[in-house]
This record gives C-alpha cells, sequence and structure tokens, in this order.
C-alpha cells in the first residue's frame, strides 16, 4: 500500500521506478487484452467485494494469457481506496 501511495503522489517517485499506475476496469483491460501491452503490467489490486464475479473470471482469463503473468493480489475497499488517485475507485489498480 505504502509503495502503490507513493507512486500515486509522486512523479518523481514513478520516474525513478519507471512505473505507470492504471486505475479502472475498462483501462486494466485494454492493457491485458493487448499483445504489445500484456506483459508490461506487473501487479494488479483486484478489490475482493466490489466486482462481480464474472468481470474478476474475465481479469483472471486475461492475467492467464500473459507470458510473464502480474502478480495479483486481492483486497479491501478501504485498501483499494488507499492505493487509488480517484474519488471512487473502480476497484482495479494495475502497476
Amino acid at each position: 500500500v505504502k509503495r502503490y501511495k507513493s507512486l500515486v503522489r509522486k512523479k518523481r517517485k514513478r520516474t525513478e521506478e519507471n512505473a505507470t499506475i492504471v486505475e479502472g476496469q475498462r483501462a486494466v483491460l485494454d492493457l491485458l487484452s493487448e499483445s504489445t501491452t500484456r506483459n508490461l503490467v506487473k501487479h494488479i489490486i483486484l478489490e475482493e467485494d466490489g466486482m462481480p464475479e464474472q468481470m474478476m473470471k474475465t481479469f483472471l482469463d486475461l492475467v492467464a494469457t500473459c507470458s510473464l503473468p502480474p502478480k495479483v493480489t486481492y483486497a479491501s475497499s478501504a485498501v483499494v481506496k488507499a492505493c487509488s488517485d480517484t474519488v471512487t475507485p473502480q476497484g482495479v489498480i494495475a502497476l
């Protein structure tokens, strides 16, 4: 959580780690769907309770297609909100 907070709030930290934070179901789905970007994703945080089961299955199926699968962490809504920069997070954050 601390790492995500620092990456979201500090551009210098993102530049140092050569990282980008992507928030939202559609944005992360698009990243995982494209063969040119799916292997750039290193870590995904999924909200345990805030996502329909079918959407969760879609994310996990796409993660399975990655040649270098990202680490997937299930978190509470409070943790997702703490890691997010948006007012109303959609329950998915990728690094």
